[in-house]
């Protein structure tokens, strides 16, 4: 439950860093891969070369535990009931790296979490920066078991808010075959391609204006996961 409790948290805080600048215009898109807990040298060794080796990823760091420990813990010094409870060898090491192409993103994601060793690879967000930008992607990913109702709630509440812009509902099956098409003569991303590992979501633009009830999207029900990402990835 606790181990549950910091990815998710962890998982949050880099999804939603930066949301005031991402720059679509380049549509690079930051990517963290996590570590299973009893990963060995020797597939932490062979996922850090396949990252620094495929061609549309670039910029590759590791996070040691001890690390990810002393970040979770500035980023909620605020909150020490947050992370009083969690001990640094509870914390996963991760590597980060950006995908060149925004609109490969989600496909080297679903990659990067068949890589033995790996627990999770998720999507952070937008890696670069940019004041003058003015719109951002996002993307508000279901569960499986997410109802009708709850799909129909989350849509109204993304269009209720006046900077959200372009929004669809895009099914499993929908999400395989754009990701497809987006990996056209990429062998090592379509061979990973599964309906099974893609994720029904509510996607849209948003303008970078000052407007309450974004971050709340989050925690509406049958949401598992926000993304800010560069339009591109849409």
């Amino acid at each position: 439950m606790k181990r549950s409790l910091v990815f998710a948290a962890a998982v949050l805080m880099l999804s939603l860093a930066g949301c005031s600048g991402d720059d679509p215009s380049q549509g690079k898109v930051s990517l963290s891969v996590y570590l299973k807990a009893g990963v060995t040298a020797e597939q932490r060794s062979a996922v850090e070369q396949r990252l620094r080796t495929t061609s549309y990823l670039e910029g590759v760091t590791f996070e040691s535990r001890e690390q990810a420990y002393a970040n979770f813990k500035e980023r909620f010094k605020d909150d020490p009931a947050m992370w009083q409870q969690i001990k640094p060898e509870e914390m996963p090491e991760s590597f980060t790296t950006v995908v060149t192409d925004g609109s490969l993103a989600e496909a080297v994601e679903i990659m990067l979490g068949t890589l033995e060793g790996v627990s999770n690879a998720t999507i952070n967000g937008a890696a670069s920066q940019d004041p003058e930008v003015k719109t951002i992607g996002v993307i508000l990913r279901l569960s499986e078991s997410v109802t009708s109702e709850q799909r129909d709630a989350i849509t109204n509440a993304v269009r209720a808010l006046p900077q959200a812009e372009s929004i669809r509902t895009e099914s499993r099956d929908d999400a395989f075959e754009r990701l497809k098409k987006s990996c056209d003569g990429k062998a090592d991303l379509t061979a990973t391609l599964d309906p099974a590992k893609t994720h029904a979501s509510v996607r849209f633009t948003m303008r970078l204006e000052k407007s309450p009830g974004f971050t709340g999207l989050r925690q509406l029900a049958g949401v598992t996961s926000m993304h800010l990402v560069p339009v591109s990835t849409l």
